[in-house]
């Protein structure tokens, strides 16, 4: 899907109009989305597999990275969140990555 918009989207098969580039541009978004949950998909299932190693996490430098995140991939939206002092807790550090 991905590849055949670009295909389309290069032209090479004829010219396009402006709603056909936009329609075009949301497909190749969609496509992009549903491979960034297949891949957020197999590395949560692959945690499964892996023995859990705990430790003590910050829970609050946890929720800021969070933020940190969600605040880059939404850079125009302007949201205000007020977190009181968050306890330490008991996880796997390297299994947290990308899965909270």
């Amino acid at each position: 899907m991905i590849g055949f918009t670009e295909f389309l989207v290069s032209e090479k098969p004829g010219p396009l109009n402006a709603g056909q580039r936009e329609f075009l541009a949301n497909i190749h978004r969609g496509g992009q989305q549903l491979l960034r949950l297949t891949d957020d998909l197999l590395n949560f299932s692959r945690l499964g597999q892996q023995p859990l190693s705990r430790e003590t996490v910050s829970v609050g430098t946890m929720v800021q990275e969070i933020l940190h995140q969600l605040r880059d991939a939404e850079p125009h939206r302007n949201v205000e969140l007020r977190i009181s002092a968050l306890p330490d807790a008991r996880a796997d550090p390297h299994s947290c990555g990308r899965c909270w």
